[in-house]
């Protein structure tokens, strides 16, 4: 099963985010082939991967449906493997996991996530217009966007275009997991989920990750200690780097 992995310009690390990320593919995953980037390609990458240039839409209400039309990009190439995983560039592995055996996760409702954003957080409008799509359809609206790979079959994610049409064009997008999940009645196991934030110490960090299958991270977070942590847990440099 390939790996797409979308790619912006928004990395306040020189997208070193994601050469932990493929460090952390190499070390606890099986069962995958070929590696997609879409977007850009930082100039460290190297090997057999395939490279899809995307140019994205600019302003920050764009970003989701940027995403969603990377990985259609992905999807129409004839070279990508019917089902693939999809990492964001700052996804983390802590256990191992055989892809082909990889379950779906979901942190409860959509609608409880909204009821506790402020109406000031700009990704609150992205979950409401999911939860207005998948209502429109009678679909449930469970919440899948814990910070985590996911699994796609390219055919059934092509649908999604199909099945919602120009609606998918709503100003701030949509959730592109939890439309996905829900759209295809698909089953989830229950997950907490972890993105460090705040700048935390080493050893916050660690106590943070106690007993964690995954994690993800955001700008914040780095100017604390996560840039040393992350050395620490994915020392090796993966067959993707010069």
């Amino acid at each position: 099963m390939d790996i797409v992995i979308p790619l912006g310009k928004g990395s306040r690390w020189e997208n070193n985010e994601l050469r932990y990320t493929l460090r952390s593919i190499e070390k606890y995953i099986t069962g995958t082939s070929r590696l997609f980037i879409v977007g850009l390609c930082p100039d460290w990458l190297t090997g057999d991967f395939v490279h899809i240039p995307f140019e994205d839409s600019p302003g920050s209400e764009f970003r989701d449906l940027n995403i969603f039309s990377k990985i259609l990009a992905a999807c129409s190439d004839q070279r990508l493997s019917s089902s693939f995983i999809y990492f964001s560039d700052d996804h983390y592995l802590l256990t191992r996991h055989n892809v082909s055996e990889y379950p779906y996760f979901f942190k409860g409702s959509l609608i409880d996530t909204v009821s506790r954003m402020s109406d000031r957080q700009p990704y609150r409008r992205v979950l409401e217009n999911t939860v207005s799509l998948l209502s429109k359809k009678f679909c449930t609206v469970n919440d899948f966007q814990c910070h985590c790979p996911v699994v796609y079959d390219k055919n059934l994610f092509w649908g999604l275009k199909t099945a919602f049409g120009p609606e998918l064009l709503i100003q701030h997008g949509f959730a592109i997991k939890s439309l996905y999940c829900n759209y295809y009645k698909i089953p989830g196991v229950p997950y907490t989920d972890l993105k460090i934030i705040e700048p935390l110490s080493f050893q916050q960090i660690a106590e943070a990750l106690d007993n964690r299958a995954f994690f993800s991270i955001g700008n914040r977070s780095l100017s604390g200690g996560i840039k040393e942590f992350l050395q620490y847990l994915y020392p090796l440099k993966s067959k993707y780097e010069k």
